[in-house]
């Protein structure tokens, strides 16, 4: 993850929060992994929680936060079955990154949208991403690569299937004697299947529907889409 800049992605965000929620005080980030993003969120003034399934995850970035002198709070649990008193009413919530992508079919993703909807106060903002097909199509194997130095040998080998729209991604690491070994797949979601899973969830009005990084309406080869949608009071 060393070339994704995390404090250009914060600005971004926030850029967005100042339009659609300039009252926003506590935020919640879904999906935070080792905390990169939330740390980033939390030099503008917010309340950060951070929530992600992995509690080898939640470690590292406990870790980063004692070194940051950070207040975030961290919290395991899986989006798609928050228990209602895991977390406090928010007036964000926000799960990007390819968060959602690792969710396979519309139903798991209807279910996570509508979990994060009900963490958020009536009136409150939900910021998601997802990387499309065209995003794996140009790119998959571009992020191939191998490193090897004394201390590990690493590799990260991509492949996508186009039909069924899925990336799968495995990483094999050399270390101490041993290879390790782990998976992702992830599902590359189109516009129309994101706007049909919205439009059955009475719990968003979609605010806007943009090209990732810029403020403009997706055309087709659009590599990463953003949302934008508040909690119906």
């Amino acid at each position: 993850m060393r070339g994704v800049p995390y404090e250009l992605w914060a600005a971004y965000i926030v850029g967005i929060l100042e339009r659609y929620a300039p009252e926003a005080r506590r935020l919640v980030e879904f999906g935070c992994g080792t905390g990169s993003l939330a740390l980033a969120l939390e030099a503008y003034g917010y309340e950060v929680w951070g929530v992600d399934a992995s509690a080898a995850m939640l470690s590292v970035a406990r870790a980063k936060a004692q070194v940051w002198g950070s207040q975030v709070r961290w919290v395991q649990a899986d989006v798609r079955k928050l228990s209602g008193r895991a977390l406090p009413k928010a007036d964000v919530a926000l799960m990007l990154h390819d968060g959602l992508n690792y969710l396979l079919t519309t139903e798991e993703l209807a279910r996570a949208l509508r979990n994060m909807a009900r963490c958020l106060w009536p009136g409150g903002v939900l910021l998601f991403d997802v990387s499309t097909p065209e995003n794996s199509r140009r790119h998959a194997h571009e992020l191939d690569e191998v490193v090897q130095n004394p201390d590990f040998t690493y590799r990260r080998l991509n492949t996508f299937e186009s039909e069924k729209r899925l990336h799968r991604t495995r990483f094999e690491i050399y270390y101490e004697g041993s290879w390790w070994v782990e998976e992702h797949l992830e599902r590359a979601y189109t516009q129309d299947e994101i706007d049909a899973v919205l439009g059955r969830l009475p719990e968003l009005t979609l605010l806007e529907r943009w090209e990732e990084f810029t403020h403009s309406s997706p055309g087709p080869d659009a590599e990463r889409l953003l949302y934008v949608a508040r909690r119906t009071p």
